[in-house]
């Protein structure tokens, strides 16, 4: 739009609000925060003048946190004008609390708009990362603001809970919820979209589940929204429990969501992030048989990792349109799942470590702790150490008291690659152990080694192709050079 294209004005506007979002976030040596009012016309009904002088007064009882008298150039600007207040702070975007629409006119009484210019120059200094310095004016104001600004609200319910004042927070919410104008249980969604694990919020956020769903049996489409982008933003922070937790949420409040293929195909990813893998399967399962056939990869994939490893390998096996992650599980997986003749397992990974960890490793454990859990990194990795050492196939195997093991190793023979990249698969964000599956490439297999570093590349990031660039690769040149050639890397294989 318009608004958003660049141009020289909005140039220097975003150079000066960088300027100054910087030079705050420094660090709280900023204190007290610089404040500057201003006011013009009316407020609610009131003097927009006595307002200020009002606002100015009960700030000053917090001067340690805020400067409202400041003259030099201000952190957060406020502007009292006709029936609204704005705020611009540095470096983001303002707000505006409206006044009058909806209330018939009434006029408001000047305590009550003192209370949300003090919540919000709060709301600011919680936006800017200040948490704790905005705790007091919250405790001071909230009992006597209008709530008029939607964000205030819920900003000061969600601040009241991270204080402890428990009860004080679900009064406020249901009471924003009651007022005439709520717009749909806003306050106690923001409420329970919390993230963390601490019991205060598990309380909080049951209570407010009820709530929501005792009074909204059919919550709006905004409310949705808000807990599905909630959840979104919790999987960014890698808080996958509490954003499948949120999933779930949303599917109460719509039940239509259940109906949808593509829905079925996000919770179940919030599922297999929060490791209940078996629940993603089953998610999966429905939003095939709805018809998302691109999803059968993904089944596959969390039919592997809740432990039915043959299931996953038929899935894999039965699709042509593999994208190169899953051709190489079901290329290296199935090996090591005949080796140890395991079809499905209940995976185990507490016993596989209690196998793992006491004393020195060998085959014997090592198979033990496979058999607890089949993705078991430590004695994955171990083993592919173990498979790919000379002295294993050139000399004589360790001994072992019973044969087991040594049944396992001559299964294995000749998928010695294959294992280890089952182990970087199993720990897919350590670079390491893709480094190694690189510089061990298998001569001649151009479709395995393509799959593998693509997979750690977008695994590991650029740190892989990099690492391919530098290093005397055992693999045929003309393949590392096509792998160059796709990420756009001038060089040959070997050259200087």
């Amino acid at each position: 739009t318009a608004d958003d294209q660049l141009s020289a004005a909005a140039w220097s506007q975003l150079e000066a609000e960088v300027a100054a979002a910087r030079e705050l976030k420094r660090g709280y040596a900023q204190f007290p925060l610089r404040v500057r009012l201003r006011a013009q016309g009316s407020v609610g009904g009131n003097s927009a003048g006595q307002i200020k002088v009002k606002a100015l007064r009960a700030l000053r009882v917090f001067d340690a946190l805020v400067d409202a008298d400041a003259t030099e150039v201000p952190h957060v600007d406020v502007r009292i004008a006709r029936d609204e207040i704005h705020f611009q702070p540095p470096g983001r975007a303002g707000g505006v609390l409206h006044y009058g629409t909806g209330r018939g006119g009434a006029s408001i009484a000047p305590d009550r708009l003192v209370s949300d210019i003090c919540l919000a120059i709060a709301h600011e200094l919680d936006a800017l990362g200040y948490h704790d310095a905005s705790t007091p004016l919250v405790l001071g104001h909230w009992r006597q603001s209008t709530m008029a600004y939607q964000g205030l609200h819920g900003f000061a319910v969600r601040t009241l809970a991270a204080y402890g004042s428990i009860d004080d927070a679900i009064s406020l919410a249901k009471d924003v919820d009651d007022s005439p104008d709520a717009v749909g249980p806003v306050s106690l969604v923001a409420l329970s979209l919390m993230p963390g694990a601490f019991a205060w919020r598990d309380r909080l956020a049951e209570e407010i589940r009820q709530w929501v769903m005792r009074r909204h049996r059919d919550a709006s489409p905004e409310v949705v929204r808000i807990a599905l982008d909630r959840a979104r933003q919790l999987v960014a922070s890698e808080d996958h429990d509490r954003a499948y937790e949120l999933a779930l949420y949303a599917e109460d409040l719509d039940s239509t969501l259940a109906d949808d293929p593509h829905w079925q195909r996000q919770i179940a990813g919030h599922a297999f992030l929060s490791s209940r893998y078996s629940d993603a399967a089953a998610r999966y399962e429905i939003a095939v048989e709805a018809g998302d056939l691109s999803a059968s990869a993904l089944l596959g994939d969390a039919l592997l990792w809740s432990g039915r490893y043959l299931e996953a390998a038929e899935i894999w096996k039965a699709d042509n349109s593999l994208e190169g992650e899953y051709r190489a599980k079901a290329r290296c997986f199935e090996p090591l799942r005949g080796a140890l003749e395991i079809a499905e397992q209940a995976r185990d990974s507490f016993e596989a470590e209690m196998t793992w960890a006491p004393g020195e490793h060998s085959w014997t454990t090592c198979v033990k702790a496979l058999r607890h859990d089949m993705l078991f990194a430590p004695a994955l990795s171990w083993l592919a150490d173990q498979l790919l050492s000379p002295e294993l196939f050139d000399g004589e195997p360790q001994p072992e008291s019973d044969s087991e093991p040594e049944g396992v190793i001559d299964a294995l023979r000749g998928f010695e690659y294959h294992v280890a990249v089952c182990a970087a698969l199993a720990y897919p964000t350590l670079p390491g152990l893709w480094q190694r599956v690189i510089l061990i490439a298998p001569l001649g297999d151009a479709t395995l080694y393509r799959d593998v570093v693509m997979v750690a590349n977008r695994m590991c990031g650029a740190e892989i192709i990099d690492f391919l660039y530098e290093q005397e690769l055992n693999a045929d040149a003309e393949m590392v050079a096509e792998i160059f050639a796709d990420y756009g890397v001038d060089r040959k294989p070997g050259s200087e």
